[in-house]
């Protein structure tokens, strides 16, 4: 991600691990989250006399969502709109667009969490620099009481990776 201007947050939209980034500046940032929840809702509402039940809504959308991001995995690791636009065709503005709405009514039919695998991110300018200025920033998340030993493990592996690219 490059570094994010003063007075912009960028809100990362998170499926399965990716992100899907959008700047807005700070002062529009509380409209833009109340569309994105809106849109949620609506979609919800649209979809259930097509899919009869929340849950059918809920599964209709991880299908879209699980296709979405094969396609991004299939042509990289990271995202920005230039592997959106290859990844998902001519339309890939509306495609990001319905990857938050999405998102927002997965979050909503709590059939997603929001944590570091889904849901939203935000950040800011302080700490885009500080990704910058550091070198590439690992974070690793331990589950189920798992070991100080398996977290050093998957922390050097994570810290691998970066090392190859």
């Amino acid at each position: 991600m490059n570094k994010i201007e003063k007075g912009t947050i960028a809100i990362l939209g998170l499926y399965d691990g990716a992100a899907v980034a959008f700047e807005q500046s700070k002062s529009n940032y509380p409209t833009f989250a109340k569309k994105i929840k809106e849109e949620g809702r609506l979609q919800l509402a649209q979809l259930l006399p097509m899919c009869g039940t929340k849950e059918a809504v809920a599964d209709y959308l991880q299908e879209q969502m699980v296709e979405m991001n094969n396609k991004l995995l299939a042509i990289s690791s990271f995202v920005d709109d230039g592997v959106l636009e290859r990844a998902w065709g001519a339309d890939w503005e509306h495609e990001k667009i319905l990857w938050v709405v999405n998102i927002s009514t997965l979050l909503h039919l709590k059939r997603i969490k929001n944590d570091e695998m889904n849901g939203w991110m935000l950040m800011d300018h302080n700490s885009s620099v500080a990704m910058h200025e550091e070198g590439p920033t690992v974070a690793v998340h331990g589950r189920d009481r798992m070991s100080d030993e398996k977290m050093t493990k998957k922390a050097q592996a994570l810290m691998a990776l970066h090392k190859k690219k």
